[in-house]
């Protein structure tokens, strides 16, 4: 049997989370990014990053959050309260640093000439962090934990974590700094949740 890790799907989230900080750096910051963004913007992808993007959503992430938490009750009393903490951490902070941040605008507040996206639904404030990127990467991270032991298994959900990240900005509904800060708070709620167990996280 191959004991549960999360070594690889926190090895490449961290490095995507990473290499996506480091690109927005070296463009000049997030504004820049999402003007190359808008730049290259290709309509027929548009509904592409939609579908992509829903997955990040609470009606369909959450459920499959409380599954894998439903799975881990009864393993230990204490892990169970790790469990839901962390599940707590990832759904609630995000709000609460939203609070905090209100007058931080998305793109669609600032940025000019933007496509007419079909069935999008926009927004104006309240960007940082992305809620979406926190629970995609917190869902992720619970689908690799309890059922992909695999490290390829893991890639993959790192993989989709990201890519539901970045279709927050091709759909500029948030910056680059917005995903890496939500991701990297989804990676805090899992070591929370998950941490406990020896040899799980480097």
């Amino acid at each position: 049997m191959v004991k549960s890790t999360l070594k690889p799907f926190f090895l490449l989230s961290a490095a995507s989370l990473a290499a996506l900080a480091l690109i927005t750096i070296v463009v000049g910051g997030s504004f820049p990014l999402s003007i190359w963004l808008l730049e290259h913007h290709m309509p027929l992808t548009e509904d592409f990053w939609q579908w992509v993007t829903l997955l990040g959503d609470g009606l369909i992430a959450i459920p499959v959050i409380l599954l894998s938490l439903w799975r881990y009750q009864g393993k230990d009393a204490m892990a169970d309260v790790r469990m839901w903490s962390g599940f707590a951490l990832a759904a609630i902070m995000p709000q609460i640093i939203k609070a905090l941040f209100a007058s931080m605008q998305r793109p669609w507040a600032v940025m000019e000439g933007l496509p007419d996206i079909a069935g999008l639904t926009t927004a104006m404030a309240r960007t940082f962090p992305s809620g979406h990127t926190t629970i995609a990467f917190f869902m992720c991270g619970m689908l690799a934990f309890h059922w992909a032991k695999r490290p390829y298994a893991q890639w993959l959900l790192a993989c989709l974590a990201m890519l539901i990240g970045l279709s927050r900005m091709m759909l500029f509904m948030h910056w680059s700094w917005d995903v890496v800060a939500g991701g990297l708070l989804a990676l805090l709620a899992l070591r929370v949740s998950v941490g406990h167990q020896k040899s799980l996280i480097l």
